[in-house]
């Protein structure tokens, strides 16, 4: 009997350790590891990074520039605290 594998789109580079509260900017690395580790039945897949053809057909240019400038967040903020919370 053949073992499917699930494919697991991952790169390094979408892991990151920001020392904050929360631990999901590293938990893809760890889950990954983990898995491997534990011989579940994946296949890792190197995602390509988006190109700025691929992210204007979806967002606006205001929103680009503030990701690019880190100020998206803040935005987020501002629209929760405006609509009464998540």
């Amino acid at each position: 009997m053949t073992r499917k594998c699930i494919s697991v789109v991952y790169r390094p580079e979408i892991s990151v350790a920001t020392n904050s509260f929360s631990p999901s900017s590293d938990k893809p690395r760890h889950v990954d590891a983990h898995w491997l580790e534990h011989g579940l039945p994946i296949k890792l897949v190197q995602a390509e990074p988006l190109t700025p053809d691929i992210l204007q057909r979806t967002h606006s240019p205001a929103y680009i520039d503030k990701q690019r400038r880190g100020h998206a967040r803040d935005e987020l903020i501002v629209n929760v605290l405006a609509h009464g919370g998540m």
